[in-house]
């Protein structure tokens, strides 16, 4: 690979170290700056808290604690109160429940191995017991706290190595072989270097700060990236032509679901992984059964099993955005309140009962296009150099997306000829020795017997 030519360190060395400077800048600034929402350091007084845990109302145990609980503030407040207590509030719903629940899920069981660690005078009963008794206890704002950042910074590295590894397979342009192409992939040295300085940059941007905090970015990214790759991976393997490979396809596809499903768990735009699910079937079952559709009539079955697979994963995709909505409707609309004091939203179908869409709007001014204004100018010029990058990668995928629309899977069918016409050669060559060999014996056998 290009990291062994070149002497560079390996992607995830790069991501790990930037994960430590950018931890280290923040504590450093949390210490010598006063904090412009302390939030992270407030209980919010409603009772219910004091009910549930004990973390918010007492001051961190020590220093330590001190200082990753001063990395709780903006959303991770919500985060970390979700995983404490879950859902206690309306508002509390415009945060998705998977990074919460990881944390939960962390900070529970490292907790539960401390108490495992051997003490002086007790046997394997007792310790046995307060393992299972500290698992089932709700954790502390410490252990919490230092369980998101933990998650959310082996997310960033996690993602990044796997950003690397996409960009091997996408930008991979020699195609040896239908039946070898997940084996024999041609990652030369230009795209291997291309593929490495896209996941250094992702894993060096300024606002990876993010990527460090209890935040969902990472996270989002591991799982889309994911996604990306098996989608990729299944694409290389839909183009075999043997059986085991085209199964393989499925499956793939299918993983990529699920873990969209995740992304999608962790950030309402998850919900837009089902457009690269969508561009996927497009070009892998709805161009070529539009193309060959006269050609042989069997292929409808296979193009309506395709399509009901595609629908199967794009509702798994949505299935959380749904879910989320589905039970704040009933937290709220059916079993929390009476009739005469239901919120006003559960009779707002926009399609239906949308406390995401209610909490983002009436909580923070969140809607369509409410973020224009003349006041955003300012920010808007802060991110004209990200927005013209972005704004030409989406041309270029558009002109991609045109050509292939338009020319079909030209490169494929081309490589498809060339094994072919090499295929039909080589049998030809074996023919020519075949027969070569057939007039030399012949030869030789009238030879002896002119002799004779």
């Amino acid at each position: 690979m290009a990291t062994k030519a070149t002497g560079s360190p390996p992607v995830w060395r790069v991501a790990a170290l930037s994960r430590v400077a950018m931890l280290l800048l923040m504590l450093t600034f949390d210490a010598l700056v006063d904090d412009y929402d302390t939030s992270g350091r407030l209980s919010p007084g409603d009772g219910v808290s004091s009910a549930k845990t004990s973390g918010d109302a007492e001051r961190p145990p020590n220093t330590l604690c001190a200082a990753v609980e001063g990395l709780v503030t903006w959303d991770a407040v919500y985060f970390l109160r979700i995983a404490e207590v879950g859902y206690e509030h309306e508002q509390t719903h415009a945060f998705f429940p998977l990074l919460p629940a990881v944390t939960r899920g962390v900070a529970a069981t490292s907790s539960a191995l401390a108490e495992a660690i051997p003490r002086r005078g007790s046997d394997s009963k007792t310790m046995w017991s307060r393992v299972r008794r500290r698992f089932a206890q709700t954790p502390s704002r410490c252990a919490s706290a230092a369980s998101a950042v933990a998650v959310s910074n082996a997310a960033h590295v996690l993602a990044a190595v796997i950003l690397e590894r996409l960009g091997n397979l996408v930008l991979a342009e020699q195609r040896i072989g239908r039946d070898s192409l997940l084996h024999e992939v041609d990652h030369s040295a230009a795209h291997s270097e291309a593929a490495r300085a896209a996941a250094v940059l992702f894993a060096l941007n300024p606002a990876s700060v993010f990527h460090s905090a209890a935040y969902t970015e990472s996270v989002f990214a591991l799982f889309s990236f994911a996604g990306f790759f098996l989608l990729e991976r299944a694409r290389l393997a839909g183009t075999a032509t043997a059986t085991k490979k085209s199964e393989s396809a499925f499956w793939k596809r299918n993983g990529a679901a699920v873990l969209f499903a995740l992304a999608c768990a962790t950030r309402s735009n998850g919900a837009l992984n089902g457009l690269v699910l969508a561009h996927d079937f497009f070009f892998a079952s709805a161009a070529p059964f539009w193309k060959e559709r006269t050609k042989k009539k069997r292929k409808v079955f296979f193009f309506i099993a395709a399509t009901s697979a595609f629908a199967a994963r794009c509702a798994a995709t949505l299935f959380p955005l749904f879910a989320v909505q589905l039970y704040g409707y009933r937290t709220y609309c059916v079993d929390g309140f009476i009739e005469d004091s239901k919120p006003a939203w559960c009779d707002v179908w926009r399609p239906f009962p949308n406390v995401y869409a209610h909490v983002q709007s009436h909580y923070w001014n969140v809607g369509f296009l409410r973020y224009y204004e003349s006041k955003q100018i300012p920010n808007f010029l802060l991110a004209a150099p990200a927005l013209f990058v972005s704004a030409n990668a989406g041309l270029s995928w558009w002109n991609a997306f045109l050509g292939r629309a338009r020319f079909g899977n030209a490169r494929d069918e081309s490589a498809k000829r060339s094994s072919d016409d090499e295929a039909g050669e080589a049998d030809e060559a074996r023919a020519n020795r075949t027969r070569s060999g057939s007039s030399v014996s012949r030869r030789r056998r009238e030879g002896r017997s002119l002799r004779l």
